[in-house]
């Protein structure tokens, strides 16, 4: 009976724990695959991330007075063009930082928003508002785009 009981309980942990399995992302792979997705608009293929580049560590530091030292992997990657706001970000927290690394993310979208709430471009305003976020294993994930939906489940479903 005991044996059963163990079994049962080991059965319900692995359930509820995903069986251990943690999450990986690759963060190059997503890159490409993320710039390169569309959506249909007035009948027409557009990319999402229409000349997007990547954010390094000193702009990020720079710009955004964020410590990247507590991450082990960041990968955000906004428009070149000035009136689009789409975006998205990844973040991998460093073990041990987690509290720290939530916070920075925090201080990034106040700025990145504060940026975009002037008044001169109402529907980019409204995708910055309407943005999405998720937890991914340990992966923290942001998206501002017209289809956030569609970007996550990429993210999710990119082996």
């Amino acid at each position: 009976m005991k044996l059963k009981k163990i079994l049962l309980s080991l059965t319900m942990l692995f359930i509820f724990t995903g069986c251990g399995t943690e999450v990986e992302l690759d963060l190059d792979k997503l890159e490409t695959k993320l710039n390169n997705l569309t959506y249909v608009e007035n009948k027409e293929e557009v990319k999402l991330f229409e000349d997007n580049i990547e954010v390094d560590d000193e702009k990020l530091e720079d710009k955004y007075g964020m410590n990247t030292e507590i991450f082990d992997e960041i990968l955000i990657s906004t428009s070149k063009n000035l009136d689009t706001a789409s975006m998205y970000a990844i973040f991998l927290p460093e073990e041990g930082y987690i509290e720290e690394c939530e916070q920075e993310i925090n201080n990034f979208f106040e700025k990145y928003e504060q940026a975009w709430m002037m008044g001169y471009f109402p529907e980019e305003e409204k995708l910055v508002k309407n943005r999405s976020s998720e937890k991914y294993g340990n992966y923290y994930i942001y998206v501002i785009s017209k289809d956030n939906d569609k970007v996550i489940e990429t993210i999710k479903n990119t082996k």
